[in-house]
């Protein structure tokens, strides 16, 4: 919220980002969020400004207020405390409302085990490929001797199962005889 004589006598609500400017709706009067500190600190050695933490306890915004080359108003605003350090000039800027842009991010860099899972998603693939289109085969041999003839018998007989046991189907039963 700015407030002065060229922008009226209540004074206006300005949205302004990091590192942009702004001109006052109505007026010549430009603001400036030159820069914004989420937990300010004073530093009395270097007399710097930095902040204490990556938590929001509390934000604070460097502005300038300028029309045309004439500076109006350049200090530190504070979110929590309004009136700290405002100086009796005729222009003011008070810190309303900000919001924080919600960001995350995921970054998978390696997977040492991707080949595994590959050969298991395969074998899993053919597995379900052999169990529900290759059909099920049974196949039967008897050798035995037979006693009346002397001859060794061979009988060979199969069948295959599709879903269930009504679906059976038998092959022909082959009968060798073999010589003694």
């Amino acid at each position: 919220m700015v407030t002065g004589p060229k922008i009226g006598p209540v004074g206006k609500r300005v949205l302004v980002n990091v590192g942009e400017e702004v001109t006052v709706k109505g007026t010549s009067v430009k603001v400036r969020n030159e820069r914004f500190i989420s937990d300010f600190l004073f530093d009395t050695k270097t007399k710097t400004a930095k902040s204490r933490s990556s938590s929001h306890d509390n934000p604070a915004i460097f502005v300038t207020m300028r029309d045309d080359v004439d500076t109006l108003f350049s200090g530190w605003i504070f979110k929590n405390f309004g009136m700290m350090h405002h100086r009796d000039t005729t222009y003011s800027v008070s810190f309303v409302s900000y919001a924080l842009r919600q960001t995350t991010g995921l970054l998978v860099k390696e997977n040492p085990g991707s080949g595994l899972i590959w050969l298991g998603i395969i074998g899993m693939s053919i597995g379900v490929i052999l169990v529900f289109w290759v059909p099920r085969r049974r196949i039967w041999i008897s050798i035995r001797r037979d006693e009346t003839t002397g001859k060794t018998v061979v009988c060979a007989g199969g069948a295959f199962l599709k879903d269930d046991d009504a679906a059976l189907t038998l092959w022909e039963t082959i009968k060798v005889e073999l010589g003694s």
